[in-house]
């Protein structure tokens, strides 16, 4: 039995799936996944200051109760941008 090849998911500006080998800024055409990492360093920096900000917005809201975002990754981090209209 054939089985039809499975279409590609819409990845629209989002980080690539692994299928795609995209360098830094392309776009892939096929499901248009965008290669947002600079370099290896800056984006293991970005994913160090994202574990900071929770850390520390984890412990303000034990300090005062607070209800204050947490992100679990850059690429959550960076979709937050995206919603307030600072990244594209």
């Amino acid at each position: 039995m054939n089985e039809p090849f499975p279409q590609p998911r819409r990845q629209d500006g989002k980080p690539p799936c692994g299928e795609c080998h995209l360098k830094p800024g392309e776009t892939c055409d096929i499901c248009g996944a965008v290669e947002h990492r600079l370099n290896a360093d800056v984006w293991k920096a970005l994913e160090e200051s994202v574990r900071l900000q929770r850390h520390y917005a984890q412990f303000l809201n034990a300090l005062d109760d607070g209800d204050r975002r947490t992100f679990y990754s850059a690429e959550e981090w960076m979709e937050r941008l995206r919603e307030v209209g600072m990244l594209k």
